[in-house]
């Protein structure tokens, strides 16, 4: 549990983070960016919102990759936790 309690606080921080720089770097607010990189980090791509400045572009680049290694991370975790629960009893 502490595992997963760790990779789900560096998933919010580096979500975080990469609204924090979208937010500055695209000049929208940020709650819109925290939106923006929850559906980036989540793949589901609404292109409400979308980088148009190098920096934003990078930011999204960055957050694409950890986003899936991410998603993937945690997603196993739970599956194993689960998996083991039932194994003890």
């Amino acid at each position: 549990m502490a595992n997963f309690i760790l990779q789900f606080g560096i998933a919010v921080a580096i979500i975080m983070t990469d609204s924090f720089i979208f937010s500055l770097s695209e000049k929208i607010s940020f709650g819109d960016a925290v939106w923006w990189a929850i559906v980036t980090t989540t793949t589901v791509g609404y292109g409400d919102f979308y980088p148009k400045t190098i920096v934003g572009k990078f930011a999204a680049a960055i957050l694409m990759f950890l986003g899936i290694g991410l998603i993937g991370y945690l997603t196993s975790t739970i599956t194993n936790y689960f998996t083991n629960a039932q194994i003890v009893k």
